[in-house]
């Protein structure tokens, strides 16, 4: 928990120095998604399309960041917190869909 803290403050500094403080809770979550969306699908990260997707899910995510207009009042974490959950969920589910169509039938059959 300690180390999250940290990582906040770490990567939310800049923001508070170039006056853009809106954005490091957007940041934030993004970058818990998109690790998180990593964490659960490890297990395929050695397949070709997965790390491409993961690119593609992040440039969206730094785009959303860029051109959104956040303000410090608008979006309080509670209330963002339900997307950030309905994007996770939707690019696993983007991996899942890959995972069944590109796997071949050998590994499908291989695994438990």
């Amino acid at each position: 928990m300690l180390l999250m803290y940290l990582a906040g403050i770490i990567i939310g500094l800049p923001f508070v120095f170039l006056g853009k403080f809106a954005l490091v809770l957007p940041t934030l979550m993004s970058i818990a998604a998109v690790a998180y969306i990593v964490l659960a699908k490890w297990e395929v990260r050695r397949h070709v399309w997965f790390w491409p997707l993961i690119v593609v899910v992040a440039v969206l995510h730094v785009l959303a960041i860029i051109f959104v207009p956040w303000t410090t009042t608008s979006l309080p974490s509670i209330v963002a917190l339900p997307f950030v959950v309905a994007d996770v969920a939707l690019v696993l589910g983007i991996i899942t869909f890959l995972e069944r169509h590109f796997d071949s039938p050998k590994s499908r059959q291989a695994s438990p």
